[in-house]
């Protein structure tokens, strides 16, 4: 990883974490994820599919922020307070999945020796992609990433 190495550790210095915005191409939708939070908070790290880069940017922004002062996130539980208007639940990542979409996080920790959470978030009628209809296009918005 060269060029955005002293930014990322200048980011985890200042903050506790970096964000990585990855575009959205042939193979599947944008998404974006964050480093260092496992490290300086041992909270996972958090990544999100779907939306504007810079609305999962920000969303990461505020999740880490609130992490920063000590309000955990936890898989299975609903917040109401990461996108305005709809409650968002996290999952966990199976680490199947951090080759395809965490390269940048298992290059700083050197392996897969980390936690991630998914931030997933409801359609138009609060409904999570396992819940929307089959042809819902949330459903290739959000890949779900966890083993379930």
């Amino acid at each position: 990883m060269v060029g955005g190495d002293a930014q990322m550790r200048a980011d985890i210095a200042a903050y506790g974490w970096h964000v990585i915005k990855v575009y959205e191409d042939d193979e599947g939708p944008g998404f974006a994820f964050t480093i260092g939070l496992f490290q300086r908070f041992d909270h996972p790290e958090l990544i999100v599919f779907g939306l504007p880069l810079d609305t999962m940017h920000l969303m990461l922004n505020g999740a880490g922020e609130a992490v920063r002062a000590g309000r955990p996130f936890a898989a299975g539980h609903n917040y109401d307070d990461i996108l305005e208007g709809y409650d968002c639940t996290f999952r966990p990542v199976s680490r199947k999945h951090y080759e395809a979409y965490l390269g940048s996080a298992r290059w700083y920790y050197e392996g897969d020796g980390f936690p991630v959470l998914q931030l997933i978030w409801p359609d138009r009628e609060h409904r999570y992609p396992w819940a929307a209809p089959a042809d819902a296009w949330i459903r290739e918005a959000q890949p779900v990433l966890a083993d379930d």
